[in-house]
């Protein structure tokens, strides 16, 4: 597209999660194309970006979701293809996405290499000559500490021969998005002042799923609910760079107005019979399909009614949970999953695990079982 080259227009979004357990794998497909993957998107933006997460967890090929999920792959390239649109697709968390967004590049080799598509899972500094920008992408987990991926960005720039990028694509924490009382519970989070000084525009972020804005970060929050407690407004974001006077690029969040409905419940009254009455009086008032959760103290009779609710109204998702203490309770506004800092066994990164251990073994044995590591990648 490109009608002003100092204008860049675009649109971001993470956290698809294609092949999720609840959420089915087609309505997530009908949300992107509504949202991200269309032809009047890709025609009037220059720049489109995945940050992470676009599968759920590795996909059986014959299943249907892995069929959905490549369908959807061949008909973003040629969008990408069709509108000499440029895409940026970054790896997320490794037990999400298993490297599987490789199938983007794969798909551009099938249609003979004509979309302008980067697939990026390491820390890496890159500039796009055809939007005049520089990118910094950080995948999740990329090293064992959000410390040791900072220096390894460091690295990256010093490499480039630059200070600043115009744009940091990014899969990860940051502390801003959590509670008071998880900032500081031994959670690993990136920096946002290091991401702010080095990025010039925006820090566009997956993993957590809810959408916020803080300063320049911007978190698309998840494109679909895929779960109960996270019943907030699900999207992505749109953009618009001014690359000669930064302070005038805009972001804008694009709600998913049809996002899968989880509803829960909270019964705390007494009269069993007005409980009752009110859960039926909203429930049929959804979608078929929704996710309903009747939630009270596990003594609670209303728990006991969750079976008739099944059988008066089968064209939901019913679902009875008891209250937790109130400790554990207020660790589930938690808006993703608590993630501390950890190790992910991976074939690229074995061989850096087991240093010390192969370090004790004669040089024979050692270069032995490298040697069969470097197969195994």
């Amino acid at each position: 597209m490109i009608s002003n080259p100092r204008i860049i227009r675009g649109r971001s979004g993470s956290d698809f999660h294609l092949g999720a357990n609840n959420t089915p794998t087609s309505r997530v497909y009908n949300a992107l194309n509504r949202l991200l993957t269309n032809d009047e998107v890709f025609a009037h933006n220059d720049l489109i970006i995945f940050a992470g997460d676009v599968t759920e967890r590795l996909l059986s090929q014959p299943s249907q979701e892995a069929k959905i999920t490549r369908n959807w792959i061949d008909e973003t390239v040629l969008l990408t293809q069709k509108h000499d649109t440029t895409l940026l697709v970054l790896e997320g968390t490794p037990l999400h996405d298993w490297k599987q967004s490789e199938y983007f590049v794969e798909s551009n080799q099938k249609f003979g290499n004509k979309a302008d598509i980067h697939y990026v899972k390491d820390v890496r500094v890159e500039f796009i000559e055809k939007l005049g920008i520089w990118v910094l992408y950080v995948p999740d987990e990329a090293h064992d500490t959000c410390q040791m991926t900072e220096i390894a960005v460091r690295e990256a720039l010093h490499a480039a021969g630059i200070e600043k990028v115009d744009i940091t694509v990014l899969h990860g924490q940051f502390r801003h998005q959590y509670p008071a009382h998880l900032q500081d519970a031994g959670l690993d989070f990136h920096s946002s002042d290091f991401y702010l000084n080095i990025t010039r525009h925006f820090i566009f972020a997956g993993h957590v799923h809810t959408h916020s804005i803080y300063k320049r970060i911007v978190a698309h929050g998840s494109i679909e609910r895929l779960h109960h407690s996270y019943e907030d407004p699900k999207g992505c974001v749109g953009f618009e760079l001014n690359l000669d006077d930064p302070s005038k690029s805009k972001v804008w969040f694009i709600e998913n107005h049809d996002a899968m409905i989880y509803k829960t419940f909270h019964v705390k009254g007494d009269n069993l019979q007005y409980e009752a009455d009110r859960i039926r009086t909203y429930a049929v008032q959804q979608p078929i399909g929704s996710f309903l959760r009747v939630k009270a103290k596990a003594d609670h009779p209303i728990l006991a009614m969750v079976r008739e609710f099944k059988k008066e109204m089968p064209m939901f998702h019913w679902t009875a949970d008891k209250e937790k203490e109130k400790r554990k309770k207020e660790a589930e506004i938690v808006p993703t999953k608590i993630k501390r800092a950890r190790i992910s066994i991976r074939p690229d990164n074995i061989a850096d695990l087991l240093k010390d251990k192969l370090d004790e073994l004669p040089n024979h044995e050692k270069e032995a079982i490298l040697s069969v590591l470097e197969r195994c990648k």
